[in-house]
């Protein structure tokens, strides 16, 4: 009887004992982990840039008249030089053509008015007229002397204004669209026609906090630092930092910088947003974990760890930065402990885990 007493309360025992593990793994909480890593990452700053032209042009007209007729199209690639539009060159040809013509005569006037002079100054040289003819001839030829140095001034300029009718493109850059149309009245220097835009090279320009300015001047010292601008919905472009402001905004307390991009495949546009990164140098052994990993709130960052029994300890961490998928931890984690990334919101100190899946190192 006794034997029998013994064996049942063995059952029992062992039931319980099943039961309550079996409690426990059903009251595990399924997570995501991943293992802080050691890596060689880079020291940046973000921000948000504007892109910009490295050189901008607003084309006017340098003499008044009738915008004859535009040579190419709103938003065309244009080389320095090109003909773009043509101002009525006729009344200039016709100006030009009387300047030419009243130069030729007056010409011939000062060569009269110079024969005349040397004519009358060798017959008062043998007592033949008088002085005051002499004279005369030579204020003569002096007036038509003058008045010939007055005509080729014009002539030149007439020229000019007639090679003014014909319009070309200042830089070579990016065609606006037009302001005229062809048939319109444009006045000297005060009608714009279109802008020219240098899209390629291209400027993004950028401000950092003040208290970046002496690392990035010393950085960008040795050579021009490395610069990564993101437009919407387009691939990362590649630049180097081409200037850094002279002073600093005292009403942001921001400095101004400007990288220089290659654009031959127009991935920038002036006047477009960009996520800009600039890359001060590189972090060695740094210690990153998935962002997904940081818990945030009024104390700070913590992540959950896991233990060797497969319990998690809520543990606090400075964050340094985050580069892309990193999240680079600056203390309160080693390389090769684990975190939690996913399933948080159902766990707290101690709480028994059931590992899902492990994200890859």
């Amino acid at each position: 009887m006794k034997k029998y007493l013994f064996l049942s309360a063995a059952l029992i025992l062992s039931c319980a004992c099943h039961k309550k593990t079996a409690q426990e793994n059903s009251q595990a909480v399924p997570v995501s982990v991943a293992k802080a890593q050691s890596k060689t990452m880079p020291v940046s700053i973000s921000a948000t840039g504007t892109v910009m032209p490295i050189d901008k042009v607003s084309v006017a007209s340098q003499v008044d008249g009738t915008l004859k007729k535009i040579y190419i199209k709103e938003g065309q690639h244009v080389t320095k030089g090109d003909p773009i539009m043509l101002i009525d060159p006729a009344p200039y040809q016709q100006k030009y053509e009387q300047v030419k013509a009243q130069l030729a005569q007056d010409i011939d006037s000062m060569n009269f008015a110079k024969i005349q002079a040397q004519r009358y100054a060798e017959l008062v040289s043998q007592g033949a007229a008088a002085q005051s003819d002499a004279d005369q001839t030579e204020t003569n030829y002096k007036t038509a002397r003058g008045k010939v140095a007055a005509d080729q001034a014009a002539l030149a300029q007439a020229k000019i204004d007639l090679g003014y009718t014909s319009i070309t493109a200042p830089l070579t850059g990016k065609a606006g669209g037009f302001l005229v149309n062809e048939g319109a009245v444009v006045k000297k220097s005060d009608t714009v026609l279109l802008v020219i835009n240098q899209v390629d090279p291209i400027y993004v320009q950028f401000a950092v906090p003040e208290k970046y300015l002496a690392q990035v001047s010393s950085a960008n010292a040795s050579a021009p630092l490395d610069v990564t601008a993101t437009p919407p919905g387009a691939q990362p472009q590649q630049g180097k930092l081409a200037f850094i402001d002279n002073a600093v905004n005292q009403d942001t307390g921001m400095i101004m910088l400007k990288g220089t991009f290659s654009n031959t495949q127009q991935s920038l546009w002036p006047g477009q947003f960009a996520a800009v990164v600039l890359t001060l140098g590189m972090q060695d052994g740094a210690v990153v974990v998935p962002p997904t990993a940081i818990q945030s709130s009024q104390d700070g960052s913590s992540v959950f760890v896991l233990n060797p029994d497969n319990t998690v300890s809520l543990r606090k961490v400075e964050v340094d930065r985050v580069v892309g998928q990193d999240c680079i931890i600056s203390s309160g984690l080693k390389a090769g402990e684990t975190a939690v990334t996913d399933g948080q919101m159902l766990l707290r100190e101690g709480s028994q885990v059931q590992i899902k899946t492990q994200d890859a190192e």
